[in-house]
């Protein structure tokens, strides 16, 4: 999922009526329900999209919290070392993501931090 969710920031999209009435009735029919705006993407696009390799191109903050690191790491095999310098260095973007912690300008409680 989360590779999916990494290229989505990769792609540029081009205004299309046809898409945006698919977009408006898998709203329509997901009701409130819908989730995050990759979601309804990848929803979309699942049976035509594949996995770019993501690695240098955008990372999500969550990896640095994150105790296991083999999905991020998946290119270097089950051995590779995390060393978040040397990733934080090397990557082109980093997006914060988070999860379940709110973004920087929505203060998180203090039960919230204690659970992370």
């Amino acid at each position: 999922m989360v590779n999916l969710l990494v290229m989505l920031w990769l792609l540029n999209f081009e205004p299309d009526d046809s898409l945006m009435n698919q977009v408006e009735a898998w709203v329509n029919i997901s009701g409130t329900n819908v989730g995050f705006d990759t979601e309804v993407a990848n929803q979309l696009s699942a049976s035509s999209s594949f996995i770019l390799p993501h690695r240098r191109y955008a990372m999500l903050t969550v990896e640095f919290r994150n105790p296991i690191h083999s999905l991020y790491l998946t290119k270097d095999g089950p051995d590779a070392e995390w060393n978040p310098h040397a990733e934080m260095s090397r990557s082109f973007y980093i997006h914060f993501s988070d999860w379940p912690m709110h973004k920087p300008w929505i203060q998180a409680t203090q039960a919230q931090i204690e659970r992370t």
